[in-house]
């Protein structure tokens, strides 16, 4: 009998790129907040206004891959940012509530945090253990984390991934970016001789495959690399990496 994983975000592109990867080895679950997209055999509706989660979605749950979040990309106004606030720390609090009402003991709980977690002007060397940033988006990953890791009461294992900029030429920053590329044109005006992490869309989906067998420990990263993100402890793991490099994935297309 396959082990289920229950995953948030059902709509966003991660969430559909890691069902791809999952689907053959695990029974998949999603919760979302668009009821157009419920079918209640696996996809499921919650509402974090009204603290509800359709129980069948958790009955049973193996793992969880919290994957939800109002995009970051968005402005950053007093409503952007409780949006961005709730569906992340207030969802993973919900989760873990009901979680706990229902007496389900998941064995791995998946939170995919950001490295927004050192801060946004930080230009260093980080890895997982140094120390956070004092900005608003250093706080909300650290509360992110801390909702995450409630869930370790309960006897579960803990993945908290710090998620650099994710590369898909599909979605998110690297289509906007690509796009006006094609005749010419570059959308974003940032200094070249800065580094910038990030890791592609399957890489990121391939590992949270691995580390759903893989015992980790602690909190991972999965970044590429201002600002530099060692990955040390992601190679020494044995996750290999199947986009190293840009030109390892837009040669594909």
């Amino acid at each position: 009998m396959l082990e289920r994983v229950l995953i948030t975000g059902y709509n966003g592109a991660l969430a559909q790129r890691l069902k791809l990867i999952l689907e053959k080895e695990y029974e998949l679950i999603y919760l979302t907040s668009n009821k157009k997209s419920v079918n209640n055999k696996d996809v499921f509706f919650w509402d974090i206004k009204q603290e509800f989660i359709d129980p069948k979605a958790i009955l049973n749950c193996d793992h969880i891959v919290h994957l939800c979040g109002y995009n970051i990309m968005n402005r950053w106004s007093a409503g952007g940012k409780e949006k961005m606030y709730s569906s992340r720390v207030d969802t993973a609090n919900l989760l873990f509530k009901k979680c706990k009402e229902l007496q389900v003991e998941i064995k791995t709980f998946v939170g995919a945090s950001a490295m927004g977690y050192y801060g946004l002007n930080t230009i260093a060397d980080v890895d997982e253990d140094s120390a956070c940033g004092d900005d608003w988006l250093a706080e909300l990953s650290v509360d992110w984390e801390n909702a995450a890791n409630n869930f370790i009461s309960l006897g579960s294992r803990v993945i908290n991934l710090r998620i650099s900029l994710l590369m898909d030429p599909d979605s998110g920053f690297l289509r906007v970016t690509l796009f006006p590329l094609r005749f010419g044109i570059s959308s974003v005006f940032l200094p070249s001789n800065l580094s910038y992490s990030w890791m592609h869309i399957d890489d990121v989906s391939r590992f949270i495959l691995f580390s759903l067998k893989i015992i980790m420990g602690g909190r991972s990263q999965l970044l590429k690399g201002g600002l530099h993100l060692k990955a040390d402890k992601l190679v020494k793991s044995g996750f290999k990496y199947k986009f190293p490099t840009v030109s390892s994935f837009l040669n594909k297309r």
